[in-house]
C-alpha cells in the first residue's frame, strides 16, 4: 500500500503477506493509526520515504524480508508511538532522520531490534520485552491478559493496535464471540495442526487440549450451552 497523497491517513487496516512494503509512505504527513502489519515478504511492515510520518498503535510483527523487516526508512520530523515491533528481520532501521519522536513502544525479539538509531530501551517509555500476544500464530495479535504492553503507552493507553479487552474462554480468534471458527481453531490444535493455547481452548480444565473441547465449543457455538 503505497503513493498516499500528502495530509493522508490509514487507520484500522489490517495487512498481511506483502510482496514488498505493506504500507509505503511516498507523501508527506502522513499517519497510519490502529493497523496491524505482519508476514512482509520482502522489504518493510512500514517503509517510510517522506517527511512528517506519524505512526501510531501499530503492531508490525513477523515480518521478514529479504531487505527490511519492521519499519525502516528516512526522512524527517517522524513520530512513532505507542507501537509494538516484533519477530521482524529488524525491527527499526532509520537513517538520515531530523527530528525523530520515539516514544512509548515496544520493540523485542527481532533479529536486530535498533539500526541507524541508538538502542531506545528504557528512553521515552520504550521498553523490549515480549508482548505476549493473544495467538501469533494464527494471526491475533491482542494484547493477552498479562502482556506488559498493557497500559504501557502514552497516559497508560495499551500498546499496539489492539487494547486489551477480556475474552472468555473458547473465543479462540478473539472477536467476542464463539462460533464455528473457533470450533475450527479447537480442533486444530485438538489434531496437533496448530500451536495449542490452553488459557482460551481448554473447555474442560484438564491440562490439554482434545475432542472434548471442540465439542463444548461447538455446544456454545450453537447455543446448547
Amino acid at each position: 500500500m503505497g503513493w498516499q497523497s500528502d495530509g493522508s491517513s490509514i487507520e484500522n487496516f489490517i495487512i498481511k503477506n506483502a510482496e514488498e512494503n505493506g504500507i509505503e509512505i511516498d507523501s508527506s504527513n502522513i499517519t497510519i493509526k490502529n493497523c496491524v502489519v505482519s508476514n512482509t515478504q520482502n522489504y518493510w511492515g512500514i517503509g517510510i520515504w517522506g517527511d512528517g510520518a506519524n505512526i501510531l498503535n501499530c503492531t508490525i510483527a513477523n515480518n521478514d524480508g529479504w531487505w527490511g523487516g519492521g519499519i525502516g526508512g528516512s526522512g524527517s520530523n517522524i513520530s512513532i508511538k505507542n507501537c509494538i515491533v516484533s519477530n521482524n528481520s529488524e525491527g527499526v532501521n532509520l537513517w538520515n532522520i531530523s527530528g525523530l519522536n520515539f516514544s512509548y513502544n515496544d520493540v523485542w525479539g527481532n533479529t536486530t531490534d535498533y539500526s541507524g538509531i541508538p538502542n531506545q530501551t528504557g528512553i521515552n517509555g520504550n521498553i523490549s520485552v515480549n508482548p505476549l500476544f493473544v495467538n501469533p500464530g494464527n494471526g491475533n495479535y491482542r494484547l493477552s491478559e498479562n502482556s506488559p504492553c498493557r497500559g504501557k503507552g502514552e497516559n497508560g493507553i495499551d500498546m499496539g493496535a489492539f487494547p486489551y479487552i477480556s475474552i472468555q474462554k473458547g473465543d479462540i480468534n478473539g472477536d467476542n464471540e464463539i462460533d464455528i471458527s473457533d470450533v475450527i481453531l479447537c480442533l486444530r490444535m485438538a489434531i496437533g495442526l496448530d500451536p495449542v493455547n490452553v488459557n482460551l481452548a481448554d473447555m474442560n480444565n484438564d491440562g490439554v487440549v482434545d475432542i472434548s473441547d471442540v465439542i463444548l465449543i461447538l455446544r456454545k457455538a450453537v447455543g446448547l450451552d
